[in-house]
């Protein structure tokens, strides 16, 4: 079975309006529900998952890709995170997302899921989910640079789950 990853959010490929910047739950600007996910299909050796969400078209605006979320130490028995999981499953370690640039680093905002806000167009945005080999040990308001240190030679397999979403 391969390893898939799904969303009720991504309709036809789209990222529905309520989880970015044309929802009506944002602080300071940044969209805050996150999109409900599922998987399946991991390696039987998975001990522990990773989860990136990001923006690769943001180059065009600002020179950089944009990092909307990152979570870290996800069980391995874990197949599903709830509708604004950012926001109400504690046990969830989450990460420093891209709206540092604009905001304190040490304001819950940043450190939680920050939806999509394209400054302009449309953007395409992709969610990865690795399946890795052991846990990390990552502590909340982790940087994304110390994940992927800790990420080498763990990684078992991925999914990936696109989606577009427009300003």
């Amino acid at each position: 079975m391969a390893f898939t990853l799904k969303s009720a959010a991504v309709i036809d490929g789209k990222i529905a309006d309520q989880y970015g910047s044309r929802g009506g739950d944002n602080i300071d600007g940044i969209p805050q529900l996150s999109f409900p996910l599922e998987w399946k299909g991991a390696p039987k050796e998975t001990k522990s998952f990773v989860l990136l969400f990001q923006d690769f078209d943001n180059f065009a605006e600002e020179g950089f890709s944009f990092l909307h979320w990152a979570a870290a130490d996800i069980p391995a028995s874990t197949v599903s995170l709830p509708e604004d999981a950012g926001r109400t499953e504690e046990w969830l370690v989450q990460g420093k997302n891209g709206w540092i640039l604009e905001q304190p680093h040490d304001k819950p905002i940043c450190n939680r899921y920050g939806g999509p806000a394209p400054l302009a167009g449309c953007h395409e945005y992709e969610i990865k989910l690795y399946a890795l080999s052991e846990s990390l040990g990552m502590k909340p308001g982790f940087y994304y640079g110390e994940l992927r240190k800790k990420m080498r030679g763990k990684v078992l397999d991925t999914a990936i789950l696109c989606g577009t979403y427009e300003k």
